[in-house]
């Protein structure tokens, strides 16, 4: 999922400058986004894990902010501002366990569908 964001980013990037050198008025965002509940994610909700309706709402609250990447729900910008803040090898470490564990549930899931 990491990888995904990042082709994200990128590709909203891009496509904000393209808009740009063809003098478009549109506005382009990145939102940066934590674990969500979903139909495809069947989380349950709560503080750091927001339904996506929620995330929805919150995201649109931020289209005019002039800015050019936003952490919409404000939770997940201050988790992932303390993860950013550790070491590197301490980082890798927490999100590779976070990987390995939402891993865990859909393989789970999976199996008793």
């Amino acid at each position: 999922m990491t990888g995904a964001k990042a082709y994200n980013q990128a590709w909203s990037k891009s496509l904000r400058l393209e808009m740009q050198a063809e003098k478009q008025d549109i506005e382009v965002l990145h939102f940066q986004v934590g674990m969500v509940q979903s139909n495809a994610a069947q989380r349950t909700t709560s503080f750091l894990v927001p339904s996506s309706r929620q995330l929805a709402r919150c995201g649109l609250d931020m289209v005019g902010c002039g800015s050019e990447v936003v952490w919409p729900y404000w939770p997940h910008a201050v988790q992932f501002g303390l993860i950013g803040s550790l070491p590197e090898w301490l980082r890798n470490r927490a999100i590779l366990s976070i990987a390995l564990k939402e891993r865990e549930i859909e393989n789970a899931r999976s199996k008793s569908h």
